[in-house]
């Protein structure tokens, strides 16, 4: 898991110097040319992708232990502060 989460990082850490590069394109070159904007917009997505990747990686590593699905998918709340259940509000008993 961590050689997988590391060659994310690095995407993510170039996706993001792409985009750097491209805040020293002029305001009203970036917004009437359609490469730049393109760019920007595609290694935005790419950045974001692989944000979400690396999170669900984690995610599953910290989850998975053999268990089933449901038991897998849940497993993970208690680590985060929160739950599912815990945010339902409860009648006074």
């Amino acid at each position: 898991m961590e050689g997988l989460i590391e060659e994310k990082l690095s995407r993510l850490r170039e996706y993001l110097r792409y985009l750097k590069e491209l805040r020293d394109v002029p305001l009203e070159t970036f917004l009437t040319d359609f490469r730049s904007r393109g760019a920007a917009e595609r290694y935005l997505q790419l950045a974001i992708e692989s944000v979400i990747d690396i999170g669900s990686e984690i995610i599953s590593a910290y989850s998975s232990g053999g268990r089933s699905g449901t038991e897998r998918s849940h497993s993970y709340w208690p680590r985060l502060g929160s739950s599912p259940e815990g945010s339902r509000k409860r009648s006074p008993e």
